[in-house]
């Protein structure tokens, strides 16, 4: 699958946007992902995720994790695009973000809804009404956060060391 949504009435891939993200808040009754939503949810494994904290005029990265160090399942919508002249399909998703917790608050306005493993089966297989209430934040108690170099911002510097944590600033 491809990051970046292309619902399968889209006439052209690429005449329209292709979002990464859908807002939980919007996500059931909004005609871009109501479709998908009631019928092709799916889980977005990730390790990890990053934010960047906004502090004047400069971001700078953090890695948000789980506090067990588990992988952790985002929820996620897709949907199967056919080319109308080739019959080529293209299958592609967007992860659902809802309102931070209070970690992630104090870096981000937003973040992935993070679902518990053992919701995960109601996420992919129950109604469409009982996946909704799933879409709220994570337990604060559920992540860890730290800071990370700025390289983890460029595809370019693709090495394990980006994503280690910073050292704590000297006082």
């Amino acid at each position: 699958m491809e990051w970046g949504f292309i619902p399968y009435w889209e006439k052209d891939p690429k005449g329209g946007r292709r979002p990464i993200n859908a807002m939980a808040e919007n996500i059931p009754a909004s005609g871009l992902w109501r479709d998908a939503f009631k019928r092709r949810r799916c889980l977005f494994p990730v390790s990890g995720f990053y934010e960047w904290k906004q502090t004047g005029k400069t971001k700078a990265p953090y890695s948000i994790d789980r506090s067990d160090g588990r992988i952790m399942g985002l929820a996620a919508v897709w949907d199967r695009w056919t080319a109308p002249a080739t019959g080529e399909e293209l299958l592609t998703f967007a992860v659902i973000t809802c309102p931070p917790n209070e970690l992630v608050a104090e870096i981000h306005n937003r973040m992935p809804v993070v679902l518990d493993p053992a919701a995960y089966e109601t996420w992919l297989q129950g109604s469409p009404e009982a996946a909704a209430t799933l879409l709220k934040p994570c337990p604060s108690a559920d992540l860890t956060a730290y800071r990370v170099s700025d390289r983890v911002g460029n595809v370019r510097n693709d090495a394990p060391d980006v994503a280690d944590p910073l050292p704590p600033p000297l006082l």
